[in-house]
């Protein structure tokens, strides 16, 4: 009588460890499944901002003027007049 006991408390054990398994391997699917779309989402994210400064660039509409090699630096005159180091562009960029 005590080994049915035993068995019987056994394939109970086990059928709800199996349960429990195979929520976890549904959960884990589940996870793996929104780790994909988090990682679409940041490649997504990371060409947006290496396409950041560029799009800046021609919103704002930077121009060279004509002696902007003075100094052995080049210079931009965006819409507003206001001057701006090609090289500060390049800092800002490299920092997105």
């Amino acid at each position: 009588m005590l080994l049915i006991r035993n068995q019987a408390a056994l394939l109970s054990q086990l059928t709800e460890d199996h349960k429990r398994l195979s929520k976890n391997e549904q959960d884990l699917a589940d996870i793996k499944g929104d780790l994909a779309q988090i990682k679409a989402i940041l490649l997504r994210h990371d060409q947006v901002l290496a396409d950041l400064p560029e799009a800046i660039q021609q919103k704002v509409g930077f121009k060279v003027p004509p002696n902007s090699h003075q100094l052995g630096e080049s210079v931009s005159e965006n819409s507003t007049g206001v001057l701006v180091s090609l090289r500060d562009l390049s800092l800002f960029r490299r920092r997105l």
